[in-house]
């Protein structure tokens, strides 16, 4: 993308959706400078709708002079229909499973090649898990994100295994062989499981979410995240499958007019 008039035109809207993306990850505020090397903008361009975003209340900017997206926006992202119907839907049992396991309990649903993390539930460990709500999850290094790609179609698979594969702990497996043999097992036993690949100190388990109840769709991941070898398992195992299955069951009786095909 280009914000200097050489190369592809790119519209308003392209511009505004590129420093909106601009903030991903746990990163809340950003400089010009950092917007201006997430965007391939120059610092003119990119200093002009930032400021055309603040007087719009779509952006704010603190006295330091960084920016923030506004509560607007958060209003019109909490009316996005696919991610709330899932979050109302396994808010129930999200919250069982807490209280069962008392771990961090997440839920996460497919964006484009990562997972979108929809709700957590946390309490006080000694280690904290990487990741907000509203935030991204690679798919190849998070329980979460193992389990919607094993699931996936086979060209997203195909995809991400042709990729780099960053490396977040010497733990995180990249390479393209291992991860493939991972997702095999995954298919398999029919749960993920991601000990410390992408945060030191912390073990992931997950189990898909289907729409309808089938496994032809995957829509959504569930997880509990623990200390490394603080808990046995089974017992999350015996948690965690019923739960999603009962996410799936709540999903197929809903009467959908927004099919969850990704975001």
């Amino acid at each position: 993308m280009t914000g200097n008039g050489k190369g592809p035109r790119t519209s308003a809207a392209g511009k505004a959706m590129s420093i909106f993306r601009a903030f991903t990850g746990d990163q809340l505020e950003l400089t010009l400078r950092e917007v201006c090397d997430r965007t391939n903008m120059t610092s003119s361009t990119a200093h002009r709708w930032l400021q055309d975003l603040v007087a719009h209340g779509a952006l704010v900017q603190s006295p330091s002079g960084r920016y923030s997206l506004s509560k607007l926006m958060w209003e019109i992202g909490t009316r996005c229909p696919r991610a709330s119907i899932m979050r109302e839907v396994a808010m129930p049992f999200l919250q069982n499973l807490y209280h069962i396991t008392r771990g961090h309990v997440l839920l996460a649903m497919p964006a484009g090649d990562e997972a979108l993390l929809v709700e957590r539930l946390s309490k006080s460990l000694p280690v904290k898990p990487v990741g907000r709500v509203g935030g991204r999850l690679p798919l190849h290094a998070t329980g979460v994100g193992k389990a919607i790609l094993a699931y996936s179609p086979a060209d997203v698979r195909k995809r991400i295994l042709s990729r780099n594969l960053t490396a977040y702990t010497c733990h995180t497996i990249t390479s393209p062989q291992r991860l493939r043999e991972d997702l095999a097992g995954i298919r398999e036993r029919g749960y993920a499981t991601c000990h410390q690949e992408r945060q030191l100190g912390v073990d992931s388990y997950a189990f898909p979410v289907f729409e309808y109840g089938t496994e032809s769709v995957v829509v959504a991941a569930v997880s509990v995240l623990v200390e490394v070898r603080s808990r046995e398992p089974d017992g999350l195992l015996d948690a965690l499958r019923p739960a999603a299955l009962q996410i799936s069951r709540a999903l197929r009786k809903l009467p959908l007019h927004h099919p969850f095909d990704g975001l």
